[in-house]
């Protein structure tokens, strides 16, 4: 299920181991005085004039979450609804890229799970190749020696997992198992038009009180109570949580056991790059792009409820104000991530929420790794680095990465290597890490949400017409959460439509159904 941002791509297990947005066929207009850029240019401009009747939904933010949410609306209010999406940067977000020496490779959120229904159906509709990384080996590292090492062979590789941890190892892939198992039903609850208000009640349909509690108690203290030791907790468990989301075993329950999902096998990405995939969602829902930095929401109250968005484009400093009958929020409300939108005439307000993001800097080194940074001799195999712990060179992991469109052809070219790490890696400390190295490139980001037991987990709803996404990646941050939480605010934002036009559900969905068959 782990599929978040910063995962190694070449992880694949702990056990054993042609759609690109075409900015050459884009076109720059003028509307109200901003310059937009269109997903698909056969997008209907005479339907954005008032009193057309049609839906007009703001979309803000262009990760998976927002351009997920495009494809969803169009799926549910059909072809007359206008839908406008607000990113002022790349699309993706968190889902992009880094060219180091002329090659791509994964920077943000770059591995799927097996079981992520809704991105293996994206990139099944879209025609995506599948990418199983590498075949490097992996370790944990404690600060002072290697405990656990991969074999090539699996055999090896089992027998020394049950030296080392016993049956835990057995006991955690069932566990696992059960907890995709009761996951798994959000999708057929969301087939059949549920909609959650909140996460903690969309938790509770998958599993009834066990996620919502494990959204509030430490991974560590659920695994006590279920039998599992503290040497398997503190490194197993440890490596899961720090490379996933930079994190201690003190990380809540759901988001520990999502990250423990994460390294489970037959994780994937797809081939040239995950984000083709938001991309190809963007393009296919024929949403229009504007390409700027929203400030404010205004809800303005007349015969009917509005809400008026007033964005700036970055390049220009133009201002943009639209109108809209809903809006869906899809980038992070807390304070310090970026965002900064005031909203206006809301009452109750509308305030920022509390809490905040982990920071994380990825590092991409192209150069020879240094094993005597880890004790060994010089010229000995490094395999993959996951540390248990803060050691001395204060990183999370060191891992060789594969380029995105990875073939058995280029997968032997000069390595790169990810650092992953709470700061920024200083000259002396990658002269430590590496015995040489030609380039280097880091990106310094707030990843995810720093998980404690004492997080709220903010509404979807944050007014009557407006709808926040984020709020489920504080029950855990990952590309597949971000999907649910989107659709099930698409769900709602339909449902709320039917209600303020008087439409019965099940007509509007026969007759969008009708005109997607037409």
């Amino acid at each position: 299920m782990r599929n978040c941002c910063f995962k190694p791509s070449n992880v694949r297990s702990l056990w054993f181991g042609n759609v690109i947005l075409v900015l050459l066929l884009s076109f720059v207009c003028h509307r109200a005085g901003l310059i937009v850029q269109a997903a698909e240019t056969t997008t209907n401009e005479a339907s954005t004039k008032p009193g057309s009747g049609n839906p007009r939904i703001a979309v803000i933010g262009g990760g998976i979450g927002g351009t997920s949410a495009t494809h969803f609306l169009r799926k549910s209010l059909g072809s007359s609804a206008v839908i406008d999406l607000y990113e002022p940067n790349v699309i993706g977000g968190r889902v992009g890229t880094i060219n180091i020496d002329g090659r791509d490779y994964e920077s943000g959120g770059s591995i799927i799970h097996p079981d992520n229904k809704y991105m293996v159906n994206f990139r099944e509709e879209f025609g995506f190749k599948k990418s199983e990384g590498g075949n490097s080996l992996l370790s944990f590292y404690n600060g002072k020696e290697f405990v656990f090492t991969e074999s090539k062979w699996a055999v090896v590789t089992l027998l020394r997992m049950l030296w080392r941890y016993g049956m835990d190892c057995f006991k955690i892939f069932s566990l696992v198992k059960s907890m995709l198992s009761s996951f798994s039903r959000i999708y057929q609850l969301q087939d059949n038009g549920e909609t959650f208000n909140t996460p903690s009640e969309l938790l509770d349909a998958m599993e009834k009180d066990t996620f919502v509690r494990w959204a509030h108690t430490p991974v560590q203290s659920v695994l006590h109570d279920l039998g599992y030791s503290d040497r398997f907790i503190d490194e197993f468990v440890s490596v899961a949580a720090r490379v996933n989301y930079g994190q201690s075993t003190n990380i809540t329950a759901f988001a520990g056991m999502v990250s423990v999902a994460g390294v489970m096998p037959g994780l994937w990405a797809v081939q040239g790059g995950n984000k083709q995939i938001p991309q190809a969602l963007l393009k296919s829902s024929g949403a229009m792009w504007h390409h700027a930095r929203v400030n404010t929401i205004k809800k303005t109250t007349g015969e009917e409820t509005k809400f008026e968005v007033t964005a700036t484009a970055p390049q220009t400093n133009q201002e943009l104000t639209a109108e809209y009958d809903m809006v869906v929020v899809a980038t992070p409300l807390t304070p310090g991530v970026g965002s900064n939108i005031e909203f206006q005439g809301f009452a109750p307000a509308i305030s920022p929420f509390s809490g905040w993001y982990q920071r994380t800097v990825a590092t991409f080194i192209h150069g020879q790794p240094n094993p005597e940074a880890f004790g060994k001799k010089p010229g000995d195999y490094l395999p993959d680095v996951l540390t248990t712990c803060n050691v001395s060179q204060k990183i999370r992991s060191l891992s060789e990465n594969f380029q995105v469109d990875i073939t058995e052809d280029n997968k032997n070219v000069d390595a790169v290597y990810k650092v992953f790490s709470s700061e920024q890696l200083t000259d002396e400390r990658m002269n430590s890490l590496f015995v040489s190295r030609k380039s280097s490139k880091a990106i310094d980001w707030l990843a995810y949400p720093h998980y404690t037991e004492n997080d709220d987990l903010p509404s979807f709803v944050l007014s009557d017409g407006v709808f926040y996404i984020n709020g489920i990646e504080w029950a855990a941050s990952a590309m597949e959460m971000s999907v649910i939480g989107a659709r099930n605010c698409a769900l709602l934002a339909t449902k709320h439509w039917q209600h303020a036009k008087g439409i019965p559900s099940e007509t509007q969905e026969i007759k969008t159904e009708v005109k997607r068959e037409l």
